[in-house]
């Protein structure tokens, strides 16, 4: 799970700004995060073009479920390059280009 800290504040003009932090820990509580608020308040660490921040608005911890695959390039390229050579004819211009950058390919393209 992938953890973000968003935090809201009204400007002096009156405006929204929201901070976001993402990689925070899960147990952060209400009370750290109001701190944390209040030190970037007293502290103007933060410039927007809309003034400083001067007042807490509110602020949210979300929490996301992040699931990465493994992707086989070599798979992927043959099964894309064989899918277009199905369906249209590669025009010597594209082919050059996939020969250029993709040379590992040339085994696909010789179809």
């Amino acid at each position: 799970m992938e953890y973000s800290l968003s935090m809201t504040f009204l400007t002096e003009f009156g405006l929204k700004s929201t901070l976001s932090i993402s990689g925070v820990k899960p147990t952060i509580t209400e009370g750290q995060t109001i701190a944390l608020m209040d030190i970037i308040i007293a502290k103007n660490i933060f410039k927007t073009n809309s003034g400083d921040l001067v007042k807490k608005s509110g602020t949210q911890l979300t929490q996301r479920q992040v699931t990465k695959y493994e992707i086989n390039l070599y798979s992927s390229y043959s099964f894309l390059i064989t899918e277009i050579c199905q369906y249209f004819p590669i025009a010597l211009p594209d082919q050059w280009l996939l020969e250029k950058f993709f040379p590992d390919l040339q085994i696909y393209l010789s179809k």
